[in-house]
């Protein structure tokens, strides 16, 4: 029996973001009526379109963990398993990232992207940001190792093991419009709406609206991890030991909401009164991995 008490860093995550939401002029709680809306614009279909990717640094935390194994040839050199271990091991770690990065749109079919160019006309007040907090997980994965045995107090191991994770990821999301007029109708001429840049219904309600949420990401991911480590025996029954681990998990993706979307409910079709066709999104990344470093206190019955 085991238990393990340590930090862990977990590497650089790039997050993409999806929706399914409508160009801004084909929502009609934004722009009622749908003015300027014509038949060849892109229209809700319930469909979601990648749209942008966010970076963060790298992040650390705790690590803690807790395990019961069997050592199969006891380290009896006689015996055909001599050195080979198993256990199922429960760990939790937290990384904390606490960062707000800047968003870059990704381009679509055409070879250009409709949020960044946005973005870099200054149509947002600032960023857009997402941020991404700490990101939290409970583990259950299976190891064997092997045991180098000698005739000294230490005992170098490897292993390697597989398992489950389920994992949270602290998430905040903010695009704000900026307040100045002018830069939204300029951002319209620019995109060959001169049209919609006269609509000042649809100019007023888009000013200074606000997208954002502030929501826990969850998914169940698929882990494998490679250990190693050195025992050092302190008496016939415990050992002390210091135990690496490099864990990858499978991708993670969830769903999120912005409530509000542009400064409204969810929703970009019927009326503030009835709304219809909900709009919705997905954070997906393959990057949740991290290194860990622990003490490893042993008991052997």
């Amino acid at each position: 029996m085991s238990g393990d008490l340590g930090a862990n860093f977990s590497k650089g995550v790039n997050f993409e973001g999806d929706s399914n939401d409508v160009a801004s002029h084909c929502d009609a709680l934004t722009n009622p009526g749908l003015g300027g809306c014509n038949p060849g614009d892109f229209a809700y279909t319930g469909t979601f379109y990648p749209d942008w990717d966010v970076d963060f640094d790298g992040g650390q935390g705790i690590l803690l963990g807790t395990a019961i194994g069997y050592s199969i040839g006891d380290n009896n050199p006689q015996h055909i398993f001599s050195g080979i271990r198993m256990e199922v091991e429960y760990f939790y770690r937290q990384s904390r990232h606490n960062q707000s990065s800047r968003v870059r749109g990704i381009p679509g079919p055409s070879g250009t992207s409709a949020t960044q160019q946005k973005i870099d006309r200054g149509e947002f007040a600032s960023g857009p940001y997402e941020t991404l907090g700490s990101v939290v997980s409970h583990n259950l994965f299976a190891n064997v190792y092997y045991d180098f045995d000698n005739d000294t107090r230490f005992t170098p191991y490897l292993g390697v093991g597989g398992g489950v994770g389920i994992t949270t990821a602290d998430w905040s999301s903010n695009w704000t419009r900026t307040l100045d007029k002018g830069a939204i109708r300029q951002g319209l001429i620019d995109d060959g709406r001169a049209d919609l840049a006269d609509n000042d219904v649809y100019v007023d309600r888009l000013t200074g609206s606000s997208s954002s949420t502030h929501t826990p990401l969850n998914d169940v991911l698929w882990g494998f991890q490679i250990l190693f480590g050195v025992d050092y025996t302190l008496s016939e029954r415990t050992s002390l030991g210091l135990k690496g681990r490099w864990v990858k998990f499978s991708d993670f993706k969830d769903s999120l909401v912005w409530d509000p979307l542009r400064s409204h409910a969810p929703y970009v079709g019927g009326t503030e009164q009835n709304p219809t066709d909900p709009v919705s999104g997905h954070m997906s990344t393959s990057d949740i991995e991290f290194f860990g470093i622990s003490l490893n206190l042993k008991y052997h019955f």
